[in-house]
């Protein structure tokens, strides 16, 4: 909604002759700008509107609900800058407590008309933004973060176009809150999510920005990419640390111009796209290792957002069960599985917890679910370390009993449950061995998020113990080509999935 009001406003104004529309918070930060190019991203070292005419907004004093306070610049009252600019009218006004509107023409002087459209604009606006809040505020998984970050996330995506950039360990759920700020912003087009580590190295710059037919061989039509895919909406790009140098300029070029060009083309194509980024690397490490551009770091940083990990926020796990309740199917937690849940660390974060929710939603029987239910769904993801003190500290020895001798069994090696078989890995190695190659069975599910990085280890430590330890006959037994050899390696290294003894 917020996308199409701002659109809307921006067309009514700019058919009363407005020739720039510009947002801008009391930290002097430019949130969006329509209309006449504006260079820079704060009041202070902006080029392209009238600078004196904000400062003056922000001193006016303290922005409020209850007060409207309209300064109005024409003739005499305009600066040399916009003198310059050939601006003849400024408006600026508060907009409800959520920053300031600023508007300006360079063809006449606004009539009474023409403020009172500007100023119902930013009633409308406001009430928008705090409505946005309000909803969004209360969505569970945005809960994990602190409130006074939870806030401006949510204002900073119902006030800006600017790039976001998310970090935090795997399954703390960033795909998810990218999405979320994505219907925050109320855009028309798709959400198109994108993990770049999924995407063969040579392949990325075509994926992203597309091709004209003839660009390589094989290139046998045009082809759009996920830029254009989600023209109007929002391109979330997960790994961005991933990306390779040359698509990294051309990724910088798109950001702060709007216009990209597909891969063999001469033409450049204007965008409307929102961009969010994501990696759980270090990308000041990448910079200093000149692996990661350093402008590009600093243009999608602007705004940054550590999503924590689920074991520092566990008084919020009932808020999340009660988001896929869905999945429990009318089953109810006992109060010793809600216990169980909140001593463990959920090293897979969101993500192993609500796979867990499928899991005992279909194979538990009878409407409660115990904490023997949760541990036996938990067991080819715990510690053994872990899970055994659990156990013990809760005095339920007898009642996870089977659970707890066979921990006891478990050869040192495995003690961290990173090569024991579970219903995923059976599967996907009967996939392998029936001919399906590595790449469509497990690759396939470990990039779309299906299984997790446990779980693809212990698929490759069956191969490499199954090929006495050899990656080339891990190669053959796994159904990949001899050229996928390099590769292959590279990913290993890349996700750190296995290591030759």
């Amino acid at each position: 909604m917020l996308e199409e009001l701002r659109k809307s406003i921006e067309k009514r104004l700019k058919e009363k002759g407005v020739s720039l529309i510009m947002m801008f918070n009391q930290d002097g930060e430019i949130l969006w700008h329509s209309g006449r190019r504006v260079r820079g991203n704060t009041i202070e070292k902006g080029i392209g509107f009238s600078r004196t005419a904000c400062k003056k907004a922000m001193k006016s004093g303290k922005i409020t609900e209850s007060k409207e306070e309209l300064l109005n610049y024409s003739g005499d009252g305009l600066s040399e800058t916009a003198f310059n600019l050939r601006i003849k009218h400024i408006l600026t006004l508060p907009i409800n407590g959520e920053g300031y509107f600023y508007v300006d023409t360079t063809d006449k002087e606004f009539t009474t008309e023409d403020i009172i459209s500007v100023k119902e604009s930013c009633y409308y606006l406001g009430e928008c933004i705090r409505e946005s809040i309000r909803y969004y505020n209360e969505v569970p998984r945005l809960r994990l973060l602190k409130k006074p970050l939870r806030m401006k996330i949510i204002k900073y995506a119902s006030e800006t176009r600017e790039p976001i950039l998310m970090t935090g360990e795997t399954g703390v759920g960033k795909g998810y809150i990218a999405e979320i700020i994505h219907n925050i912003t109320g855009r028309t087009g798709k959400f198109v999510n994108v993990n770049i580590a999924g995407i063969p190295e040579g392949l990325i710059e075509s994926e992203i920005f597309g091709y004209k037919k003839g660009a390589f061989t094989g290139a046998e039509k045009d082809m759009k990419g996920y830029i254009e895919e989600a023209e109007g909406g929002t391109l979330f790009l997960d790994e961005i640390g991933d990306l390779d140098f040359r698509s990294q300029a051309k990724l910088l070029k798109v950001i702060d111009e709007r216009k990209y060009m597909r891969l063999g083309d001469t033409k450049e194509i204007e965008c409307d796209v929102r961009f969010i980024f994501a990696t759980n690397r270090d990308l000041k490490a990448l910079v200093r290792a000149k692996k990661f551009r350093k402008d590009l770091y600093h243009r999608i940083s602007t705004f940054w957002i550590e999503v924590p990990p689920l074991r520092e926020r566990i008084d919020m796990i009932e808020g999340l069960i009660g988001e896929y309740e869905s999945d429990l199917r009318g089953k109810r937690f006992s109060r010793r599985a809600m216990d169980f849940m909140k001593r463990y660390s959920w090293g897979g974060n969101v993500r192993e917890l609500v796979g867990m929710l499928k899991r005992v939603g279909v194979e538990v029987e009878g409407g409660k679910i115990g904490v023997v239910d949760v541990v036996e769904a938990l067991k080819n993801h715990l510690n053994k370390e872990e899970l055994k003190g659990i156990i013990e500290e809760m005095g339920i020895e007898k009642e996870c009993k089977k659970i707890y001798d066979r921990l006891n069994d478990i050869p040192a090696e495995e003690e961290k449950g990173a090569y024991l078989l579970n219903k995923n890995t059976k599967m996907i190695i009967e996939e392998i061995d029936g001919g399906i190659s590595f790449w469509d069975s497990a690759w396939k599910r470990f990039i779309e998020r299906d299984i997790n990085k446990e779980e693809i280890k212990t698929i490759l430590r069956h191969y490499y113990q199954k090929s006495s330890n050899s990656y080339k006959k891990m190669i053959e037994m796994m159904n990949m080509e001899e050229k996928d050899y390099k590769k292959f390696l590279i990913y290993l290294k890349r996700y750190e999935l296995i290591k030759e003894k």
